[in-house]
């Protein structure tokens, strides 16, 4: 077996571990206030084990994550399912690009495919960012009394660096792209 393959089988493996496990992480998370909560007795998770911050702060106003009501623990799961479904897809989209890589296929349609997708994938998430943020912010302060309800909307160098990485992998799709045209007319060529 070829060098590429073992590796790209190796991480195509990790890649399918890792999409169980987020889900799961995000669950125990929501459900014990640690992402490894679920996988303790009690939800119990040692003390050698890094702990969360469960107390969020938005401008003045701070929400403790052991005194959410259920409902609000809830909502705040549902919600930051959208990003978590954004992270399984770009998962999902290296899954299939390490397949074709078992496959040796290096450059083909369906890896600049794949690699465009991502690329939209990552530049549409940092679009939405703002308004998973103020539907989030909202979400674990609707249980707060009224004046301590919160809407927050932000953007950071980290959404630009993130919709420029996005830009430059749909700039690489297209220049694979234009690369493989060329080579099949050079084959067509005699």
């Amino acid at each position: 077996m070829h060098k590429i393959q073992k590796v790209s089988r190796i991480f195509r493996y990790l890649l399918l571990v890792l999409c169980f496990l987020l889900p799961l992480l995000e669950v125990s998370f929501w459900a014990t206030g640690h992402g490894l909560g679920l996988f303790f007795p009690g939800g119990q998770v040692p003390s050698f084990l890094p702990h969360p911050q469960t107390v969020c702060q938005y401008g003045n106003i701070s929400v403790d994550f052991f005194k959410m009501p259920l409902s609000v623990r809830l909502l705040g799961f549902f919600v930051s399912s959208l990003v978590l479904a954004v992270k399984l897809l770009f998962v999902y989209f290296l899954i299939g690009l390490f397949r074709l890589y078992e496959k040796l296929i290096v450059f083909s349609e369906k890896n600049t495919c794949y690699f465009k997708k991502m690329g939209f994938l990552l530049l549409f998430s940092q679009l939405l960012s703002p308004f998973y943020e103020a539907l989030f912010s909202l979400a674990i302060t609707s249980a707060n009394a009224k004046g301590q309800r919160m809407i927050s909307i932000s953007i950071d160098e980290m959404n630009f660096f993130y919709a420029g990485l996005g830009f430059l992998i749909i700039l690489f799709s297209w220049i694979m792209s234009e690369g493989q045209k060329l080579q099949e007319e050079q084959k067509l060529i005699i």
